[in-house]
Order: structure tokens, then C-alpha cells, then sequence
């Protein structure tokens, strides 16, 4: 821990602490990504007049559609799932006409991979690296205890859970940041444990394979509920703390919604607040549009990709609804069973609103930007230090909000949805409805 500690502040590996960051405000892409654009056009002429078996020389580039696919939630399902389906694309050439990416879950874990140095941006190679990966639980103690205590890759586990302890003390360390570790301990160490790099620990260095165009931009999701809470006013005349998970459905408004938060390796972002920071910049604290930093407490360096996996992929931090909605249809031929959903179901709107584990917290970067955001957003933004975010699978099971998002301009969207009853849950009408 010390020696972690040590390197968090030392510039030459974690250069991104000497950076200021501040607050982008506005709807429009940040213009990292506007470069990545136009470079990933020039190849998208190419592949697209190859995929369509016509001369390069037809092809006009501002006729050349800007295609998306995105991969569903499900966890392990939806990882292996989706490997398959890109590799499919990939083999029949349509993968190199894509320009974004977008996953919720298990999709994020899969592009997570694609994207790390051991799978060198190979499919086939992530094929090898899940057979190899998969065989053993998690959460198996000997074999997660093993990379956690011997070197080198206990320190590059570890290096996370280290930073947000000493260097955001007020954020609560919860099941998720534990989960998130155990998730990297059997994801994103390769089979020799020595090729264990900390390039893959950053977010943001995943922009190296995108400088020129050569792949699509990955988007990673995560959601925060929103649940208005009845000011209480105590004794003082002053308000009271939000109060606790339990207290929430006696002193909550009726509406309910989930706030879409983007993760791409140039910009976190949330179309809502119609704000963004760096991605270098994740886990910094953030006061009216500036990062806050002092003398005695500098920056720690970008938020590490092992949170991150959990945060993406907490759905165990669901709401008692969707726990219902999971159980439901294995309780049915219970005897008695009308009467009690039929209770349930008339009080699913008290349901919607607890979460008896709490959702990973990160700190919020729009304190004090109550004059700078849309006069929509809910006043629990600005009283809230940390943002408590998880599994986008809570709203939609599929990623289609951030790529019908304005400045994108996604013409094809192709999805590939592994969620675990796509007969019933049908996401692409919900996206409709959002559209609408």
C-alpha cells in the first residue's frame, strides 16, 4: 500500500496528476472525439466500398452512414455472447465500417478486452483469453487470492482500492469496489501473469488505439437514479441529511428516473447535465466548473479501470423491483402466489425506489454548477458530493441512449442482445419511447 501510495504521486507514471481539469459545458462532442471522427472515416470509405463490393471511387465520404453496434447487459452471458457476434461482424468485414461502440455490462467488460494490450484489438485472440479465463468462479478463493497476495499482480489489483481509500477518504468503499477487483483479478490478467500491464488500468490510454482511426470509439455506461426526496427541516430550520435507503419510500416524491452517464477514453459525460470532464480527470473532486486540489492533497491519478468494471457491471445493486422481476417467474406455480404478486405489483412504485446495496460512488464533478446546467436538473446534483452510479441495465438493457445522442449522428444502429429474456423484455421498445 505504501509503495502504491508513492507511485499515485509520482508524475512520471501517472503524469495526468500535473494536469488542471475543468468542467465542459455544452451538447456538443468534445473535440477529441470530432478528431477521432474524421479518421475514422478515411477507413470506414474504404471498408464500407469493400464490404459492398463496389470501387472505392463511387463511394462520396459524406454519403458513408455512420454505423453503431452495441452489446446488451448480462454479465459473463453477455461478454461471451457478444465476443461471438463481433467476431461474426468482424469475419464477414462489416466490423471496420463501424465507427462506435457501445455496451452496457458485460458488454463493457468485453470492450474493455478487446481493447487491452494482451488481446492486441483481436478477436479471435479474445477468444483464447475467455477459454482461459472463464473456467473459475470470480470469486474462487484460492485462485483470487493467489493474484491478490504474490507480485506482480497483487500491486496491479490492489493499485485502485489503494487510491480511492487515501485519496477520497469520504467515499464509502462498498461490495461494488470489492467485486470490481475480483472482476480485473479474472478478467484482465492474461495467461502468462507476468504480461500484466498497467496500461490496461487507465481508461483513458485506450485512446492510443484510436489516434488513428483504426478502430471503433468504445462508449461504457453506467446510470444514477435519480429519487426526489421531500426536504425535511429539522429543529434548526436547517434540512436534514437525504435520509436512508429505508426512509426513502415514506418521504419521496412519486418520479423516479435514471440520469445516462458516458464513459469513452476522451470524456465522462452525462447528456442531462449537458456537462463532462476528461477522462484522466475521473475520481478528482470538482467546485464550480474546476477541479479542487491543494497543496497538502494533490490530484490522484485517473480512476482505474478494475472500479470501473464493477460499477458497469453492479447489477446486484438493482432496485426490490427488478429483484422481483427476476424471481418471479420462479415463484409463479407457488400455491397463493396471485394474491401476493397481485399485492406486490400494486406497491411496485415503493419497490422502484430502494436499493438494498449501495451503488459505487465517485466524486461528483458538477458541485457548485447549479447557474451553469439546465434549470431540468434535479437540486440533489448539487448537494451530493459523491455521483452513486451502477449497472445501466437498471434503465435499459441496451446502450442506445448515447448513440441517438445529438452531435452523433448515428444513422445504423445494429444490437446484440444477450439479456437473459429477450422474448418478454423487449429494450428496443423502450429506446422508442425515448426517441419519441
Amino acid at each position: 500500500a505504501d509503495d502504491i501510495w508513492r507511485e499515485a504521486h509520482d508524475p512520471y507514471i501517472n503524469p495526468e496528476i500535473l494536469r488542471d481539469a475543468r468542467v465542459r459545458v455544452g451538447d456538443s462532442l468534445c473535440n477529441e472525439e470530432l478528431a477521432f471522427r474524421r479518421e475514422r472515416q478515411e477507413h470506414t470509405v474504404k471498408a464500407l466500398a469493400s464490404y459492398l463490393g463496389i470501387p472505392e471511387a463511387d463511394i462520396h465520404p459524406s454519403d458513408v452512414p455512420v454505423i453503431a453496434m452495441c452489446g446488451s447487459g448480462g454479465g459473463l452471458r453477455a461478454l461471451v455472447a457478444g465476443t461471438g457476434s463481433y467476431l461474426a461482424t468482424q469475419e464477414a468485414g462489416l466490423w471496420d465500417c463501424v465507427t462506435y461502440t457501445a455496451g452496457v455490462s458485460g458488454s463493457c467488460w468485453l470492450q474493455t478486452l478487446y481493447h487491452s494490450s494482451f488481446t492486441g484489438q483481436n478477436f479471435n485472440k479474445m477468444v483464447d483469453h475467455l477459454k482461459n479465463r472463464l473456467g473459475v468462479h470470480i470469486a474462487f478463493p484460492p485462485k483470487a487470492l493467489n493474484l491478490l497476495t504474490t507480485a506482480p499482480t497483487n500491486k496491479y489489483l490492489l493499485t485502485g482500492l489503494v487510491e480511492k481509500l487515501k485519496g477520497d477518504p469520504g467515499a464509502d468503499f462498498g461490495l461494488v469496489d470489492i467485486y470490481g477487483m475480483l472482476l480485473a483479478a479474472r478478467l484482465l490478467v492474461p495467461r502468462g501473469e507476468l504480461g500484466a500491464s498497467e496500461i490496461d488500468l487507465k481508461l483513458s490510454n485506450q485512446k492510443n488505439n484510436l489516434n488513428n482511426g483504426a478502430h471503433p470509439l468504445p462508449i461504457y455506461t453506467a446510470v444514477r437514479h435519480e429519487i426526489p426526496v421531500l426536504e425535511n427541516k429539522g429543529e434548526d430550520g436547517h434540512t436534514e441529511k437525504r435520509p436512508k435507503p429505508e426512509k426513502l419510500v415514506q418521504e419521496s416524491k412519486s418520479e423516479a428516473w435514471f440520469q445516462w452517464f458516458e464513459f469513452t477514453p476522451y470524456e465522462f459525460f452525462c447528456e442531462e447535465f449537458g456537462a463532462g470532464i476528461p477522462t484522466w480527470a475521473l475520481g478528482r473532486h470538482f467546485n464550480e466548473g474546476y477541479n479542487v486540489t491543494a497543496p497538502e492533497r494533490p490530484p490522484i491519478p485517473e480512476l482505474r479501470v478494475p472500479g470501473l468494471m464493477g460499477i458497469w457491471g453492479s447489477a446486484f445493486c438493482a432496485t426490490l423491483s427488478h429483484y422481483y422481476k427476476e424471481i418471479r417467474p420462479l415463484v409463479k406455480g407457488l400455491a397463493g402466489f396471485a394474491g401476493i404478486d397481485a399485492l406486490i405489483q400494486g406497491k411496485n412504485k415503493d419497490l422502484i425506489r430502494v436499493h438494498p446495496i449501495d451503488p459505487a460512488a465517485i466524486p461528483n464533478y458538477v458541485m457548485g454548477m447549479k447557474d451553469r446546467l439546465p434549470a431540468s436538473c434535479p437540486e440533489s446534483i448539487f448537494q451530493d458530493k459523491h455521483l452513486r452510479l451502477m449497472d445501466a441495465g437498471m434503465s435499459n438493457n441496451l446502450p442506445i441512449y448515447p448513440l441517438i445522442r445529438p452531435g452523433r449522428d448515428v444513422d445504423v444502429i445494429v444490437a446484440f442482445d444477450a439479456s437473459a429474456d429477450i422474448k418478454q423484455e423487449n429494450w428496443l421498445s423502450v429506446v422508442d419511447g425515448y426517441a419519441r
